[in-house]
């Protein structure tokens, strides 16, 4: 595992929607300001994923470049955007959220061998 950017912070948030059309709506509204708003408010990038399972679920998983950062959108502009998301898709919409949140530890890809005896990654030089 490589361990670049070992402190970073990930954010959650996973939605389940009633029907397509509201998960669409959502999906506009989301890429109209709000996901740009939590970028304005710390967040380094954020990558939309639609799930295949459960059906309609989309999740939002937002990184900061450590917990402090975090921290820091939580206390000073989490709770606005809540409020706004909350107005705008009250609880009767039949909206589901879960959030998550936990430290980056390491990472894999397709160069990376990992050798788990060791609890070591082994970068293969290029050829």
């Amino acid at each position: 595992m490589s361990k670049a950017d070992p402190q970073a912070w990930i954010y959650s948030v996973r939605c389940t929607f009633p029907t397509t059309q509201i998960r669409d709506q959502w999906l506009i509204w989301l890429m109209d300001g709000h996901a740009q708003a939590l970028l304005d408010a710390g967040a380094l990038s954020a990558t939309l994923i639609q799930l295949e399972t459960p059906a309609l679920c989309v999740e939002v998983r937002y990184r900061f470049a450590d917990r402090m950062a975090f921290e820091r959108y939580e206390r000073d502009h989490a709770p606005a955007l809540r409020e706004q998301g909350i107005r705008r898709w009250p609880a009767e919409m039949g909206l589901k959220y879960q959030r998550t949140e936990g430290a980056v530890i390491g990472y894999l890809d397709a160069k990376t061998q990992l050798d788990a005896s060791q609890n070591v990654a082994i970068t293969e030089s290029p050829t």
